[in-house]
């Protein structure tokens, strides 16, 4: 299948929905973020990554898909990494946690 203009401008497209969609709802106010909300979250973007990845498979084939799934688990687990830096930071700084 070859990517053509409409293509990536559908995926552009729906990215910028996904972001529109979880700063405008998800942040509609400051609040402290719960651990189950959280996971609730996370859970949302893993399940929408792994239709991505089904996708990939399906027009692409098992090896792109499996390029994908290796750089999404690598790129979660750096962004984990980060995360504790970031809690680090907010720490030392004592920003409220509803921030």
């Amino acid at each position: 299948m070859d990517a053509t203009i409409w293509l990536w401008l559908g995926f552009a497209a729906f990215i910028g929905v996904l972001l529109a969609f979880d700063l405008g709802a998800f942040t509609k106010k400051a609040h402290a973020i719960s651990g189950r909300e959280a996971l609730i979250r996370v859970g949302i973007y893993f399940i929408i990554a792994m239709i991505f990845c089904a996708g990939v498979l399906y027009y692409q084939g098992s090896e792109p898909a499996l390029q994908f799934l290796s750089a999404y688990l690598i790129e979660y687990s750096l962004s984990i990494d980060n995360i504790f830096v970031i809690v680090l930071i907010f720490t030392h700084f004592a920003v409220p946690p509803q921030y």
